[in-house]
């Protein structure tokens, strides 16, 4: 008689539209396929209408639909009957299933995020794992930082309740740690998306002497919450500027987003450099629509430099051999850029100088065989941290699971 199938669940902030996330859930999808080809795989996602349902054997929300007539007034009221349903919702998914696995994803800190949203759901996720007897793992996940307590001892909870944890790079475990959770001795590795399929390339046009070509990726930034304007419209201002004077003195620009909530970012920028340089649309300054993070990859293929506020275009940029320069709301890349050799290419956002700005852009156009160079030598380093990982996660999370008897 033959094994019964491994079942096994990916739960993330899949299919509302970031193409890093959902990068990370095909990077683990792929992984799985490979190294499970008879294992069932089963996406628990905010947006299933936003996953290829072909991939897996089912594809469910996060939370469950809300009900109608007294039942939904009760839980929009109170919120205590809702968080029960969730509950009840989650358990009854976790019990249909073997191994739950967090891929990637920045999913262990609380941007944008209240407590009773996302942090508490996963919680309630990984409560019901470990109750129902499931192994559970995160795997080259990115964590914090947390500036909310109760979030903070939500992610904590969540994390403490894995029988496996690794991170994409050292702040994140010494953040997880700094909370309680594991020790230095827990895996770091790299983030899973580098070693994702190969990138999507096209040819650059060829004109001779042709322009050198900056790209821009953009974020939606209104501060850590999302609700600080003056940083939205500072940043706007900056970054507009700063095309302006790459136009003034030559250069093209591609923008291109992370995330399908960024597009206002670019319409803002577009309307904002089109006032003063109206020939420039569409001519020198070119922002084509996309949809995934192959179009992101393909477009950053035309690009000779890249500046990136999305730490997952700022993966693409690595990944393509493209020096890059970082524009972080958090500290994500800082560490992996201090690893490359190349942190005093990195800025935060919300304190933006152009000048500087201006300045690091020169000094990469200025020695881009070294910089490339140098991304060589760290994505092999990468893959070999993916390697390692990979056959832990297989031992560990993939080769003693069993298909357990529905409960």
């Amino acid at each position: 008689m033959s094994a019964s199938p491994l079942r096994i669940g990916l739960i993330g902030y899949f299919g509302y539209g970031n193409f890093g996330n959902d990068a990370s859930l095909e990077a683990m999808t792929s992984f799985l396929h490979r190294v499970r080809p008879d294992a069932e795989l089963t996406c628990i996602c905010v947006s299933p209408g936003g996953i290829d349902h072909n991939k897996y054997k089912a594809v469910v929300a996060l939370v469950p639909p809300k009900r109608v007539g007294l039942w939904s007034r009760l839980s929009n009221g109170l919120k205590l009957p809702r968080l029960v349903e969730v509950a009840r919702y989650a358990v009854r998914q976790v019990r249909t299933l073997d191994v739950i696995i967090v891929p990637g994803t920045g999913l262990l800190q609380d941007y944008w995020a209240k407590p009773w949203q996302l942090p508490l759901t996963l919680y309630i996720w990984c409560l019901s794992a470990r109750l129902c007897g499931k192994k559970l793992g995160f795997v080259g996940v990115g964590a914090g930082p947390s500036q909310n307590r109760i979030s903070g001892w939500l992610l904590k909870s969540s994390a403490g309740l894995a029988q496996f944890r690794s991170y994409r790079d050292e702040a994140s475990r010494n953040f997880m740690v700094g909370l309680g959770v594991g020790s230095q001795n827990d895996l770091v590795s790299s983030d899973i998306v580098f070693a994702r399929y190969e990138p999507a390339t096209e040819r650059q046009p060829e004109i001779d002497p042709r322009p050198v070509v900056i790209g821009v990726g953009l974020v939606t930034h209104f501060g850590w919450w999302g609700n600080e304007q003056a940083v939205y419209d500072t940043y706007i201002r900056k970054i507009s500027q700063f095309i302006a004077r790459l136009l003034d003195d030559g250069y093209h620009v591609r923008i291109f987003i992370g995330d399908l909530a960024d597009q206002p970012a670019v319409d803002d920028v577009m309307r904002s450099v089109g006032k003063e340089k109206p020939d420039a649309v569409g001519t020198l300054l070119i922002a084509e629509r996309v949809s995934s993070q192959r179009d992101v990859m393909r477009q950053m293929s035309l690009v000779d430099v890249v500046v990136a506020m999305r730490f997952h275009n700022v993966i693409c940029a690595i990944k393509l051999g493209k020096p890059v320069i970082n524009i972080g709301f958090s500290q994500k890349a800082d560490r992996m850029f201090d690893d490359m050799g190349i942190g005093e290419f990195s800025q935060r956002l919300e304190q933006l100088d152009v000048d500087v700005l201006y300045q690091q852009l020169q000094k990469l156009l200025g020695d881009r065989v070294g910089y490339t160079e140098k991304l060589r030598q760290a994505l092999s380093l990468f893959q070999a941290r993916l390697d390692k990982q990979e056959a832990i996660v297989s031992r560990d999370l993939l080769g003693g699971a069993q298909r357990s008897d529905l409960v």
